[in-house]
C-alpha cells in the first residue's frame, strides 16, 4: 500500500475532514514549546472508539506507528510524531457522563479537557482533584498518559490515585474495558495502573472512570511574601505541617512574581519581595488554622489574603501566569524536576549558577509544587541550551532526584533514563513494552531512546495477511 492509499483508507474510516496533512495541522504537529516538530505521513482524529479501533488495526497491518496526542500540553516531545507513524488526536472523544453523586465517580472521553471537568462539577458535592495552570488545553487522556501531578498532589496524590477505571486500545486493535468501578478488584495484574504515566506506549486510552473528591465549604487563600526562596522553602513545610486543611502550597521566586505583574498589568498585593507562596486551605471553616500557620512563618514579609472569590482569581493569577508570561523574554528552556525535601533550598541557592552554564545571558526563575519536591526551573537566554540540560540534569541526579516530575520522559529525556533508572530497571520496562507492543507500533521513540522503533515501516509492501 502506498502512501496516498494508506491516507485515502484513513478517510475512508474517520472522514475527510478528520485526516490532515501535517502543513494543515500545526497546531498539533509542532509542540507546546515550539521545539518538538513531527514528521508525520498524517493526522488523524477520531470520533468514536470504533474509529480509533478501526485506524489502530489499519496501522498494525501495515506497520505504520501510531503518536497518540491529548491536547499537546507536553515539555518533553512526547508527541513528536517520527516519519512515516501517524499523529491521532483523541480530543474528539469528549464523552462527559453523569456524575455518580453517590460514589463521587464521573466518566469521561480521553479528550476532554481538565477544565472541562471542574466546569462540568462546578456547583455540584463533588470535584476533581488534579488541576494546574495547562488545564484549558490538557486533555484527561493525556493526564493519564503521563500520570500528571499539579498542584494538589501532597494532600490528593498524582493523576494515579484519582483514576477508577480505564478503557483502552492495544496496539493489536482490541478494547479491554476496565470500567467496573469496583474499588475492590483483586483478580490478576493491574494492568491500569501500568497504562497511566505509560505515555502511550502500552495502549491508547479512549475512555477513563475518574474518582473525585468532596468539595469543601470554603476556600481561604493568600499570597505570602519572604525575603528570599531559602526562606519560602522551609515555611511552605511550617504551613504544611501547621495546617491540615492546606492543600496548595505554591513557591514563586520575586522574578516571577514580578514578571506576571508586568506581562499582566497587576499590581503585588505583596510588593516586591525575594519569593512568595501561593497557599490555600480548604474545608468547613479552615481560616483559623491558616492563619496560625502564617504566623509561624520566618522572614515574611508581607500577606494578602483573598476577601472574596474575584480576590482569589487574582492571586492565582500570580501562580498560573508564569508559563504564559516566560516566552516574552525568548525561548524558554523548562525543566521539570523533583528533589528531595532537603536538598530543595540549596538547589534553589545554586539555580542561577546552573542557568549560567547556558551562556552569560542566561537566567534562572523558579516556581512549582514545594511540599511534594517539584521544581519547574525555567531559563531564558540560554545560547548553549546542551550544555544547560547536561549540566542541570547531572546536578538533579547527583542530588538523587528524579528528571521528570511530570511531564515524563518523552524524547526529551530519554538520553537521560539509564542515568536514573538501573539497566535491569530499564530492562524490565522494555519487556513490558514488548509484551503489549510486540511491533512497537504505539508512540516510538518515546521513554526509550533506541530501538524501540517498529521492525519495518513500509507503507509500499503488502499489507499482513
Amino acid at each position: 500500500m502506498n502512501i496516498p492509499e494508506f491516507i485515502a483508507r484513513c478517510r475512508g474510516i474517520v472522514g475527510d475532514r478528520h485526516v490532515l496533512d501535517p502543513a494543515d495541522a500545526q497546531a498539533y504537529v509542532v509542540d507546546w514549546t515550539g521545539r518538538w516538530t513531527g514528521t508525520p505521513v498524517c493526522l488523524v482524529r477520531p470520533g468514536s472508539v470504533d474509529e480509533v479501533i478501526e485506524i489502530v488495526r489499519l496501522c498494525r497491518d501495515q506497520s505504520v506507528a501510531i503518536v497518540p496526542q491529548g491536547g499537546n500540553t507536553g515539555l518533553v516531545g512526547g508527541t513528536a510524531a517520527p516519519a512515516a507513524s501517524i499523529l491521532m488526536s483523541l480530543r474528539s472523544l469528549d464523552l462527559l457522563g453523569d456524575t455518580d453523586d453517590v460514589r463521587g465517580r464521573l466518566r469521561v472521553g480521553a479528550g476532554v479537557t481538565l477544565a472541562a471537568v471542574h466546569d462540568h462539577l462546578r456547583g455540584g458535592p463533588w470535584r476533581y482533584a488534579v488541576d494546574f495552570a495547562a488545564r484549558d488545553s490538557a486533555t484527561i487522556g493525556g493526564t493519564v498518559a503521563t500520570n500528571a501531578g499539579g498542584v494538589h498532589v501532597f494532600r490528593f496524590g498524582t493523576t494515579r490515585a484519582q483514576v477508577a477505571g480505564l478503557e483502552w486500545v492495544t496496539s493489536d486493535g482490541e478494547l479491554i474495558q476496565r470500567l467496573s468501578g469496583l474499588d475492590k478488584d483483586n483478580t490478576g495484574y493491574d494492568i491500569t495502573s501500568l497504562l497511566i504515566g505509560s505515555e502511550g506506549t502500552l495502549g491508547i486510552v479512549t475512555h477513563v472512570d475518574l474518582r473525585l473528591v468532596r468539595r469543601p465549604a470554603t476556600f481561604v487563600t493568600a499570597l505570602i511574601g519572604f525575603g528570599s526562596i531559602g526562606a519560602a522553602v522551609p515555611a511552605a513545610w511550617s504551613i504544611r505541617a501547621a495546617d491540615p486543611h492546606s492543600e496548595v502550597i505554591e513557591v514563586i521566586d520575586g522574578p516571577c512574581l514580578d514578571l506576571v505583574a508586568a506581562t499582566r498589568r497587576l499590581s503585588s498585593p505583596i510588593g516586591s519581595c525575594g519569593a512568595a507562596l501561593l497557599v490555600e486551605s480548604a474545608g468547613d471553616d479552615p481560616s483559623d488554622g491558616l492563619a496560625a500557620a502564617i504566623d509561624g512563618c520566618d522572614d515574611m514579609r508581607a500577606v494578602a489574603v483573598a476577601a472574596t472569590e474575584l480576590d482569589r482569581q487574582r492571586l492565582w493569577e500570580f501562580r498560573d501566569g508564569i508559563s504564559g508570561a516566560l516566552p516574552s523574554l525568548g525561548d524558554v528552556s523548562k525543566f521539570d524536576l523533583s528533589l528531595p525535601f532537603d536538598e530543595l533550598e540549596s538547589f534553589c541557592a545554586g539555580a542561577g549558577s546552573l542557568a549560567s552554564r547556558g551562556g552569560q545571558s542566561a537566567r534562572a526563575w523558579l516556581f512549582g509544587h514545594v511540599c511534594d519536591g517539584n521544581l519547574h526551573l525555567s531559563v531564558t537566554g540560554a545560547s548553549d541550551v546542551g550544555a544547560l540540560e547536561d549540566a542541570v540534569m547531572a546536578d538533579v541526579i547527583a542530588r538523587h532526584g528524579s528528571i521528570s516530575a511530570e511531564h515524563g520522559i518523552g524524547r526529551a529525556k530519554a538520553r537521560w533514563l539509564d542515568r536514573v533508572r538501573s539497566s535491569s530497571d530499564i530492562a524490565a520496562m522494555r519487556s513490558i513494552k514488548h509484551a503489549l507492543d510486540p511491533a512497537h507500533l504505539l508512540n516510538p521513540g518515546a521513554i526509550f531512546s533506541e530501538g524501540e522503533g517498529p521492525r519495518s515501516i513500509d507503507l509500499d509492501r503488502p499489507a499482513r495477511p
